[in-house]
């Protein structure tokens, strides 16, 4: 879901983290996607000034998880098939970099589901495809700290509504977008009523 790696300190010796994937990608076909802090945009006034980013880091990424035999999506569409039955799966790219773009959904021909997977979910404060299933976003950390009747105190995007924090939305009639809280942290390292979680979805 994008931010496979922190570069808060620019180190390039950070993609070799990434290493333990390759056993998933052995055992599994597996997508991945850029999120802001490939680009070295950590938030704040980084988003739209350059000055206050570190390094970009994304194509060391990228080489780094097609070297894991990770198939790393950017603005990119593929047809899954499983079972004998198929999906289409959009990669798009990271929002804070102006660099996302549906333009290659319209190359869709068959008549069956499509995923979408964005790293932002603020994606949906501007026109988006309301014809794709189901678009899965991470880069919230569900607020990290929540607390009871407030929801969310980090707010990493002071634009997006609280509800699209953490969870599963409609955001059409026939759209849902599901944030996950993923496993990691930002700024503070701490979480409260928010554990870290990997989250196993199953398509029927």
């Amino acid at each position: 879901g994008g931010d496979n790696v922190d570069n808060a300190i620019y180190n390039t010796q950070e993609v070799t983290y990434l290493e333990p994937l390759r056993q998933l990608a052995e055992k599994y076909p597996t997508y991945a996607i850029p999120g802001n802090h490939e680009y070295g945009i950590g938030g704040g006034k980084a988003v739209d000034d350059p000055k206050y980013r570190v390094a970009d880091m994304s194509k060391e990424t990228q080489d780094m998880m097609e070297l894991l035999g990770i198939r790393y999506l950017v603005n990119e569409l593929e047809e899954i098939s499983v079972k004998n039955q198929s999906f289409y799966l959009f990669g798009g790219g990271e929002l804070w970099t102006k660099n996302l773009d549906y333009s290659v959904l319209q190359q869709r021909t068959k008549n069956i589901a499509t995923l979408g997977l964005i790293h932002n979910p603020s994606f949906i404060l501007d026109n988006f495809p309301n014809d794709v299933d189901l678009y899965l976003s991470g880069h919230t950390h569900g607020g990290q700290i929540r607390l009871p009747f407030i929801g969310p105190l980090g707010r990493v995007d002071d634009v997006l509504p609280t509800k699209y924090y953490q969870g599963l939305n409609e955001i059409g009639p026939e759209t849902k977008l599901f944030v996950t809280s993923g496993i990691g942290e930002t700024g503070t390292r701490a979480r409260l009523f928010n554990p870290p979680e990997i989250v196993l979805i199953t398509l029927e």
